[in-house]
């Protein structure tokens, strides 16, 4: 089971997101361009360069689950074949790491796609250096999610090294930790949709579009910060 929760966690949930949110984008791009072409007005130079930009921004999240993904292959199966209460805690610890992961991993490719979809136009115009940024914000959340669950993993990978154990208070603060951060990520959409009712991205248009995504992103950035207390109440 701990390999089939690493494949859907750490993979095929960052990638079904990203597919999705690079489909949704590629269909926004192809609407755009067609209604350009019909109304006979003229595209930025290279603007396929422009908007290739923001799929490879969403792709980063997947680039972070497969690492994620290799570092847990060490210790899976031996989690399965285990049936202790250390190793049992082992393996919730997991779990919660996994879902943590993929659930902020979802919110980030999730909030970049709603950003890029109401800006495409200005991306492709003469605001494309203005909604780059706002793009890539919200990347935060699962740059932040892969140092947390990263540092859990390599505890989990020493503790199935050396035979160490898990306090079990430690182990729930941790689980309670994950589930915390994993709910201020949403603090990050809630800023875009106030950030997305600001038209214009001149002058001060630009700062008032800015400051809301920066405020949701602070908010789990606190969550981050007490979520590392809990891990390190880890040790026995």
């Amino acid at each position: 089971m701990a390999q089939l929760e690493a494949y859907i966690l750490f993979l095929f949930v960052p990638l079904g997101a990203f597919v999705v949110a690079a489909a949704s984008s590629v269909s926004v791009y192809a609407d755009v361009r067609a209604e350009n072409s019909q109304k006979g007005l003229p595209l930025p130079p290279n603007p396929l360069g422009r908007f290739l930009l923001i799929p490879a921004i969403l792709v980063t999240p997947v680039i972070f689950g497969f690492i994620l993904w290799a570092l847990s292959l060490p210790f899976v199966a031996e989690l399965e074949a285990s049936v202790s209460p250390d190793v049992a805690r082992v393996a919730r610890l997991h779990l919660w790491s996994g879902i943590a992961f993929a659930w902020a991993a979802s919110v980030t490719i999730a909030s970049q796609a709603w950003v890029a979809r109401r800006r495409i136009r200005q991306a492709l115009g003469e605001e494309f250096g203005r909604v780059l940024p706002l793009v890539v914000i919200p990347e935060t959340l699962s740059i932040l999610a892969f140092i947390l669950v990263f540092l859990i993993l390599g505890i989990i990978v020493d503790v199935i090294d050396v035979g160490a154990t898990l306090s079990p208070s430690g182990v729930e603060a941790t689980i309670l930790g994950l589930q915390v951060f994993a709910v201020s990520t949403l603090a990050t959409p809630v800023g875009i949709a106030v950030s997305n009712r600001v038209t214009g991205l001149d002058g001060r248009g630009f700062l008032r579009a800015l400051i809301p995504m920066e405020i949701g992103v602070v908010a789990t950035i606190a969550a981050l910060a007490w979520a590392f207390l809990q891990v390190g109440s880890l040790a026995a």
